[in-house]
């Protein structure tokens, strides 16, 4: 990435927060530094947490503003500056790693551990950064690559060792809005009484929404569908009962979901209406659900056989 991009883009950053100077030129350094190369993880990490631990050692802001500002910094970076995702999932598990437990109050002021609790984080990615990505508006391209990127980068997230803070089951958002209801949008199946202008406009929304999140599903099944499936029963997936969805099967994460998930994916796989790249990474997603689920039986088999064995030699 150039140098001016991340130029203007703290450039930006530092304009959003002038009214709390003390709290951003040392950090925005530090992560700069990181993001151009200067420095490694570690060094960026503990330059950028030497000033925020102080100010909340002291009090120079409240609880609600310093860590909304960390986050949003955060999520800016994750939105706008896609190459910088493994920088960024690396300098995020670094900070939780640092040593200390040092009492603070998070953004509901409610007290929790710096920096290994990540306060406030929990609740800014939940509260603030999983808008609705249900846009269907090609005038609306720039904010629709902001959710993109933002999910692409809590998929990677929800890969990594961050405890304490769920990302896996918020970054399934995009695969429920795409293939349980978008992907079902009543112009693209047969029995729909409109206008010929009517239905040329709404199918080309449609088409145009399903070119611009199927590659993200499919990423996202990529990232971090082997995490996912090991889940069962243990993920409460953001739709709880929502009519939109397609989905009638019980609450929650299942293989039942994910089977319907896969059969989304092929069905896409045929869309003529679609792009050639959209059916090819419906193709490749159903082919890493394959992937994943023989990777589990095998893992299954191993084990049930280490544990036979055990029993025998008993």
């Amino acid at each position: 990435m150039s140098l001016p991009v991340l130029d203007m883009f703290f450039k930006e950053q530092q304009i959003k927060t002038s009214r709390n100077p003390r709290l951003c030129e040392n950090e925005y350094q530090a992560l700069e530094d990181l993001f151009s190369g200067k420095v490694g993880v570690a060094e960026a990490t503990r330059r950028f947490a030497a000033g925020v631990t102080i100010a909340a050692q002291h009090g120079d802001c409240d609880g609600n503003t310093l860590w909304t500002w960390i986050w949003s910094l955060i999520s800016d970076a994750a939105k706008q500056l896609p190459d910088q995702h493994h920088h960024l999932a690396d300098f995020v598990v670094a900070l939780q790693r640092l040593p200390g437990a040092i009492v603070v109050e998070n953004r509901l002021f409610q007290e929790e551990k710096l920096w290994s609790e990540l306060p406030g984080m929990q609740e800014y990615w939940r509260d603030l950064v999983y808008i609705n990505i249900d846009c269907a508006d090609p005038d609306k391209i720039e904010r629709c690559q902001d959710d993109i990127h933002i999910n692409l980068f809590t998929a990677k997230l929800s890969t990594r060792v961050v405890s304490g803070v769920d990302f896996l089951e918020p970054s399934t958002k995009a695969l429920i809005e795409t293939l349980e209801i978008a992907l079902w949008d009543e112009n693209l199946h047969a029995g729909v009484h409109l206008s010929e202008d009517e239905q040329i406009q709404r199918a080309h929304s449609s088409v145009w929404f399903l070119n611009l999140w199927i590659p993200l599903a499919a990423n996202l099944i990529t990232i971090s569908g082997d995490a996912l499936y090991r889940k069962e029963g243990q993920i409460k997936l953001w739709v709880k009962g929502n009519g939109r969805t397609k989905w009638k099967g019980r609450e929650g994460f299942s293989k039942e979901r994910w089977m319907f998930w896969k059969e989304c994916f092929q069905w896409v796989s045929m869309l003529t209406e679609v792009r050639d790249l959209t059916r090819a990474l419906a193709t490749r997603a159903e082919e890493a659900m394959d992937e994943v689920e023989r990777k589990f039986k095998e893992e299954v088999t191993l084990s049930e056989a280490l544990s036979a064995s055990g029993i025998m030699s008993g």
